[in-house]
């Protein structure tokens, strides 16, 4: 009877030991895929703020299209959305605006960068282009 006690356990120690291995690999493969969602919706969300700081510029024209702000050396005016905050440089050269807007989320920052036009005469702000650049 000994005999069958020192083969069962070797035998259960090494099947505790499979299956204590496989939870640990599935607790480390939920814990990155955790970790790298939170990553995409933080970027997102920095992504989002940036957007509304285009738009937002877009709309400031809109009721003012004499607004003529200047970005450097410092971003022209900051604001917050969603949990981000955002930076807003805009440059306006006669009805040609370029706006750079940065939104940031928990360390994570986006760029988009815009060129608006805006006709003097009717007042119409139409938004040229609209590109995210690698930051």
């Amino acid at each position: 009877m000994s005999s069958r006690g020192a083969v069962l356990l070797p035998t259960v120690i090494m099947m505790g030991a499979v299956l204590l291995a496989i939870g640990m690999a599935g607790l480390t493969v939920g814990v990155v895929l955790s970790r790298s969602n939170n990553l995409l919706r933080t970027s997102a969300r920095a992504l989002a703020g940036a957007r509304a700081g285009v738009e937002d510029v877009s709309r400031r024209f809109v009721r003012d299209s004499s607004w003529a702000p200047a970005c450097p050396p410092s971003p022209t005016y900051a604001l917050t959305f969603n949990g981000s905050s955002v930076a807003v440089c805009v440059n306006r050269s006669g009805n040609a605006v370029t706006v750079q807007s940065v939104g940031t989320a928990n360390g994570i920052s986006r760029r988009i960068d815009a060129n608006i036009s805006i006709n003097s005469l009717s007042g119409k702000v139409s938004l040229q282009s609209s590109n995210e650049v690698p930051f």
